[in-house]
């Protein structure tokens, strides 16, 4: 996928090919957008279009999900921190 790199699309577990496949809503994609969205200049437009998550809206509302999921579940938490150590740069 265009502007993300492969260490970080590696370690959720999926190739940039699969993100057409994965829901829209899917908690990697949540963390992708996130990432992108803190540490590069891409606007919701392009998150929504390379991530293949619908509309723009659609982005804000996995991001807010996946805060509330990351508190709750261990596993998003661990995978979150280890997504939030690698370097993202546009």
């Amino acid at each position: 996928m265009r502007g993300v790199p492969e260490d970080v699309v590696g370690e959720i577990g999926e190739g940039g090919g699969d993100l057409a496949e994965m829901r829209k809503m899917d908690m990697r994609k949540a963390m992708l957008s996130g990432l992108l969205r803190r540490h590069t200049s891409m606007g919701l437009d392009w998150i929504s279009r390379e991530l293949h998550m619908g509309v723009r809206s659609s982005v804000t509302r996995a991001e807010k999900i996946l805060k509330q999921r990351i508190l709750d579940e261990e596993d998003l938490r661990k995978l979150w921190g280890k997504l939030e150590m690698l370097q993202i740069s546009s």
